[in-house]
């Protein structure tokens, strides 16, 4: 043994003498250079660690160790003295990065041949640990990581391995470095923001490619072709004017001086012309080890410059840009250079010959599937409506919101607009990292890079590169189906208050992640079909046809009504059975056809039905419960009013308990869906009631109504305004002994406890409701919205109601 020992120990040492440093990754060799300026070190146990760094602090050299990277290791500026610990130096890889080598073996051996080839052939010094994954895991009886690579070089020579590498800790590379900055990619809260509120791009990068054949036409200022994070993915494009340009920038100037006859003064200005880079960076940008990342990295740029002027309008006061030359380049983009998306961070006068080129690229762009056109909203303090051409249809017009998912104030907003994104204040005061022109041309001077892009300059991009995502996965998709997915699956955002669309956020925040994975799987919904009855008065069976075989139905109810029927869908879901309440309803019955749990297409039926009433109140202060009310206490000579959403069509009759046969017959009053029948409540004797009939779309209803039998009865119930949005509820408790009847129950109550509720009387919704002891109650409305509120109060069971106007 001690000679089989002694035989590998001078084996080693002539190979060290002799051999590169490093290991072999498949059919290459990876050179290690070491850095001797720390070191790692390993000791066997815990007690071992401790024991070195307390020597260490005896002889004040404590400050040695500089980093513990577990419990038995560390790294130190010095060699230790002590045998019992394994050291390596802290090598680098021909890419600079920093690596450890550990005493530890991963050997995967080739077929029929076993793992004790190697233990035997290095028996005193390599021990079996596990077997993982048809690997061998093997630990190193060895003292440093010189020793450790030879062994692995030697081991990897054997023909029974197909290979062998050491264990290492390595360094982790640090792509796109400023890439943590783009809170628009992935906000997790960095400087402040709300995590989530992103474009939810990254979960989808490792799921799709980018198809970097695709062409994307940023039309703007130029962009730079050269740019580090760009290189390569540039096109040749085109100046305006400037035949021999090809779509670079040109044109800036600093500090230029100039009349302005508005304002009758002298005014400053420069234009670096960064901006056609900056969102070419955020559209391309490379994953690499520089700068940031674009949303589709690699996808290819074709720079159109429409802006290659040294005074540009903005400085100038008069115009300086040829609408029709816009239009030729618009239209050279697609026609000639198969422009797929174009995206446009400018906005221009309403131009028929502009509108017109872009409506034939996404018209006849993309062999007649059209070209996707992305267009910034405008930018406007204050905001005013969308921009041309963003406001024109069939465009994705796209307005900006802040890190926290609020609209920006300059965000152009209205009818026109589609879709948000993240971005930073304008003027140069935003918070968006991109791609600047290289230094020192650019806005700063001495990075590649800029860090306070903003606007919907910012927010135009992030979705052209998410359409440009969307292509990658399914490039048979339409211009128009690229807007739909986009719309459908837009994350809906706090301010929107749960509704699908509003002028502010559009349908909400693009999500990459869900646009992109209903792309991939979209079928066309456009030929569904759904049929049933228009009715329903016991049970109705509804179905939808055309559903493509990809996608998924649920069914709903969709109307204004407090009453809604009973939706069951059959285990397909292509096919629901509807049967109504004890109440009325009318609205629609809507069926939403998803694809990847995405809501693409709704398809709906007005339906109508029930065996009730639709919700009702009488003398415009008292909600009434939809029931066959035997608790609807009336005060004598009080009109009652019932309203329904629809009672047009339908009729209306009154009776006596002591007369059921004497009908009276009611007039339906107003129109739909303000429809509603009147009456006095007459004084009715002690147990007879009245009961109003209504003969409605499945047969005739009736409600109940009681009156209190004694007509001098007040009503106990009283409110008082005490200063804004509180009102004091008082309770007049009477002990009149010349009352009799019924009503002397009512009036003459002495319990210590009466409930109240609170109704919104606009929508029948309670707001509140209370259990009281004592005469009074402060009520606290600060919290309601301004509108007429409904308050009843139940005394002896029996109900009592007074109205307030909250303002």
């Amino acid at each position: 043994m001690k000679k089989t020992v002694l035989i590998l120990f001078m084996t080693i040492a002539s190979i060290q003498c002799f051999s590169q440093l490093g290991y072999r990754y498949g059919d290459s060799f990876i050179k290690l250079t070491p850095d001797t300026f720390c070191y790692f070190i390993q000791t066997t146990t815990k007690q071992q660690m401790d024991n070195l760094k307390k020597q260490l602090s005896n002889m004040d050299r404590k400050d040695d160790v500089i980093a513990d990277l577990s419990e038995n290791s560390c790294i130190m500026l010095s060699k230790p003295k002590s045998t019992n610990s394994y050291i390596s130096e802290i090598f680098k890889d021909g890419n600079g990065l920093k690596i450890i080598i550990l005493p530890r073996l991963a050997i995967k051996m080739k077929n029929n041949h076993d793992i004790s080839e190697v233990i035997k052939s290095f028996e005193s010094i390599l021990v079996l640990d596990k077997e993982e994954d048809y690997l061998y895991k093997i630990d190193c009886k060895l003292k440093n990581a010189r020793e450790v690579l030879e062994i692995n070089t030697r081991i990897n020579e054997m023909d029974c391995v197909d290979w062998c590498e050491p264990m290492m800790i390595g360094e982790a590379i640090s792509y796109n470095f400023l890439y943590p900055h783009q809170y628009y990619l992935q906000n997790t809260g960095q400087s402040g923001g709300t995590p989530g509120i992103d474009i939810n791009v990254n979960p989808i990068w490792d799921l799709v490619s980018v198809d970097t054949t695709l062409v994307v036409a940023v039309l703007d200022d130029g962009v730079e072709r050269n740019h580090e994070d760009l290189s390569g993915s540039v096109l040749d494009g085109m100046t305006i004017d400037y035949p021999n340009e090809k779509g670079d920038p040109i044109g800036e100037y600093n500090n230029y001086t100039y009349y302005d006859p508005l304002t009758q003064s002298y005014k400053t200005g420069s234009d670096t012309k960064t901006h056609g880079t900056a969102c070419a960076g955020i559209i391309a940008a490379h994953n690499n080890e520089i700068g940031i990342r674009g949303v589709a990295s690699g996808v290819k740029i074709l720079p159109i410059n429409i802006n290659p002027y040294l005074y540009p309008l903005a400085l100038l006061p008069y115009p300086t840009l040829w609408y029709e030359k816009i239009g030729l380049a618009i239209t050279w983009s697609y026609n000639t250079m198969g422009a797929d998306i174009i995206s446009c961070s400018w906005g221009f006068s309403d131009n028929t010959y502009i509108s017109n080129a872009l409506t034939n690229a996404k018209t006849y762009g993309r062999n007649g599937k059209g070209t996707i056109v992305v267009c910034a909203s405008g930018n406007a303090i204050p905001y005013s409506d969308v921009k041309f051409p963003a406001n024109m249809s069939g465009t994705i017009a796209t307005g900006s919101i802040n890190k926290n998912g609020v609209v920006w104030d300059y965000s152009c907003r209205g009818s026109s607009l589609d879709i948000v994104a993240p971005s930073g204040n304008v003027n140069n005061l935003g918070d968006v990292y991109t791609t600047d022109r290289s230094a020192p041309k650019g806005v700063n001077m001495i990075s590649n890079y800029m860090f306070a892009f903003g606007g919907t300059s910012a927010a135009c991009p992030q979705v052209a590169g998410v359409a440009a995502l969307m292509l990658s996965a399914n490039p048979n998709l339409t211009q128009s189906q690229v807007k739909h997915i986009l719309q459908c699956t837009a994350k809906k955002l706090p301010n929107m208050y749960g509704q699908n669309r509003t002028d502010a956020y559009g349908y909400g925040l693009v999500d990459a992640y869900a646009a992109v994975k209903v792309a991939q799987y979209w079928q066309n919904c456009g030929n569904c079909t759904l049929s049933g009855s228009s009715t329903v008065c016991s049970n109705e069976t509804y179905s939808i046809s055309g559903v493509p075989s990809n996608a998924t139905v649920s069914w709903r109810f969709e109307g204004q009504t407090s009453s809604s029927p009973t939706i069951v869908p059959n285990s397909s879901n292509y096919t629901c059975s509807v049967s109504p309440g004890y109440s009325s309803f009318k609205g629609y019955l809507c069926a939403d056809v998803k694809i990847q749990g995405y809501t693409i297409a709704t398809y709906d039926k007005l339906i109508e039905g029930g065996n009730g009433f639709i919700g009702y109140y009488w003398d415009d202060t008292v909600y009434m419960d939809v029931l066959w009310s035997d608790d609807n206490w009336v005060t004598p000579g009080h009109v009652i009013s019932v309203h329904s959403e629809d009672l047009a069509g339908k009729t209306a009759k009154i009776s006596r308990s002591s007369a059921p046969s004497n009908y009276t017959n009611l007039s339906i009053l107003g129109t739909s869906p303000e429809t509603r029948v009147e009456f006095y409540m007459p004084y009715l004797s002690s147990g007879e009631y009245l009961t109003l009939w209504i003969t409605g779309i499945c047969g005739v209803n009736s409600f109940v109504f009681y009156a209190t039998s004694n007509r001098n009865c007040s009503n106990p119930l009283s409110v008082s305004e005490q200063g804004e949005h509180r009102y004091l509820l008082s309770l007049n408790r009477q002990n009149d002994e010349n009352i009799e009847g019924e009503g002397n129950a009512i009036c003459n109550s002495n319990d210590d406890y009466w409930v109240f509720r609170v109704y919104n009387a606009t929508n029948l919704q309670q707001v509140a409701s209370e259990l009281v002891k004592g005469n009074q109650f402060l009520l606290d409305a600060s919290t309601w919205k301004a509108g007429i509120y409904i308050i009843r109060a139940y005394i002896d069971e029996k109900p009592y109601t007074v109205k307030i106007s909250v303002k």
